[in-house]
Order: structure tokens, then sequence, then C-alpha cells
């Protein structure tokens, strides 16, 4: 029961982890390919999954603008909330589609990456 409670609460991950560490462990899941731009620009979205969490670990995109994602990894492949919100489809090994999505401020700071993270498809 308490176990079971914990899980709801938290989650599957520690509470003690930050947002982006929490991001990389679920990431980790979708697989564990080095990330390159070159690549990631000639990956489906299979391969693009197995790089997210290196993605993440190399590239601080928080804070900076999003032309500084589209520059690294091309154009959108998918529609999140708004056209200046990169958004990138991913697909496990076992079918699940999730978007990476590079959320970007619409009010005192606009362009400005503000999170990034993983929804489900």
């Amino acid at each position: 029961m308490l176990v079971a409670g914990y899980l709801l609460w938290f989650g599957p991950y520690p509470p003690w982890l930050t947002e982006s560490e929490r991001l990389i462990a679920r990431a980790q899941r979708l697989g564990s390919a080095t990330f390159t731009a070159e690549g990631w620009r000639n990956a489906d979205s299979k391969l693009r999954a197995t790089m997210v969490a290196d993605l993440i670990k190399r590239h601080d995109f928080v804070g900076g603008k999003y032309e500084a994602v589209t520059g690294v990894l091309g154009a959108s492949t998918c529609y999140a909330d708004y056209d200046d919100i990169p958004c990138y489809l991913v697909e496990g090994v076992r079918g699940g589609r999730q978007q990476l999505v590079f959320g970007v401020n619409h009010s005192d700071r606009p362009g400005t990456v503000i999170h990034v993270s993983l929804w489900d498809y």
C-alpha cells in the first residue's frame, strides 16, 4: 500500500531528481544511441527516439531561442500548441509514440525555450 501511494504521488522517479534528470531517465528507456545533428536529421522517428537521452545530456536548450533548437535538429516534425514550438515525433521500439517538445515562452521573453518534455502521443 505504501509503495502504491508513493508511485501515485511521485511517479516512477525519486522526488529528489531534477526535472532534467527525470526527463533523461524517461528518455533512456527509448534507447542509448549517440546524438549527432546530422544523424538526427537523417533518422526516422524510431532512430531519433534512441538519441533523445544523449541529446538532452549534450545540449541545454533551456534559456536559448527556439531557432537554436531548429538549427541543431532541423524543422519540426509534429505540432505542439503553437507554430513556433519545436516538436519532434519519436517512436520507441515497442511502438509507443511520443513528442519531444521544446516549450517556448510567449509573454515576457518571446521565443525563449523554457522547458523540454516528452509528451505521450
